[in-house]
């Protein structure tokens, strides 16, 4: 669909077009192909573009640099204003709820996951901890957040871990041994959810290859 740097694609919910980023500006293309649409008249470093459940708007936030962690940016499709969330001051990376019931962001110092009720128009911390935060996908009914944290010693193993929107429930609910995920241990990898609602992840099942190249 693209031939230029293109990362963070997210479907819209009819399944018809996708946006992206290119660390500068966020774009959308149908899933049928043609020309990019630059959305942002000013881009900052735009990234992690979320549909709202809707299809009518797009979050995302900016890169966040020291000093600049503006907020939860949203992106009126209709109108093409840009609005700031209320209270999502210095968090970033917004992520729907399947249900449009909730949005969750990263916040720091500390380190936490954040829930907005879209019905109250608050925010609070879901979960406040000193490890390193993987990346995340919520499951298909909006009751859990599944999250790929990477490894950090004895008091976080590096694997798949369940997240409830209730409570805080928090559970290790697999690893990865002896599958060669493919992603940085450090920095964790990007889940999916399959159509049955399954959590899913890339692995690396190739065999290291020997080539001959001859130059006539």
């Amino acid at each position: 669909l693209t031939d230029s740097y293109s990362i963070m694609p997210q479907w819209s919910p009819d399944s018809k077009e996708i946006v992206y980023s290119d660390w500068n500006q966020i774009y959308m293309i149908s899933a049928d192909g043609g020309t990019p649409e630059k959305l942002i008249p000013n881009p900052n470093q735009d990234v992690m573009p979320n549909w709202s459940p809707d299809g009518k708007s797009i979050a995302f936030n900016d890169y966040p640099l020291p000093g600049q962690l503006i907020g939860i940016k949203v992106l009126d499709l209709a109108t093409r204003k840009i609005s700031i969330m209320p209270g999502s001051q210095g968090l970033i990376a917004p992520t729907w709820s399947p249900d449009g019931k909730y949005m969750v962001a990263w916040g720091y110092n500390p380190t936490r996951v954040v829930l907005y009720s879209a019905q109250t128009g608050t925010w609070k911390a879901l979960r406040v901890s000193d490890r390193p935060w993987g990346n995340w996908v919520w499951s298909s009914d909006s009751q859990y957040l599944y999250l790929e944290m990477p490894d950090y010693g004895p008091e976080q193993v590096r694997g798949f871990y369940r997240l409830a929107i209730a409570d805080g429930a928090w559970s290790r609910i697999g690893g990865y041994d002896p599958l060669a995920v493919i992603g940085n241990p450090a920095q964790g990898v990007f889940p999916s959810i399959t159509s049955e609602g399954q959590p899913a992840i890339m692995i690396d099942t190739s065999v290291d290859q020997i080539y001959l190249a001859k130059w006539n």
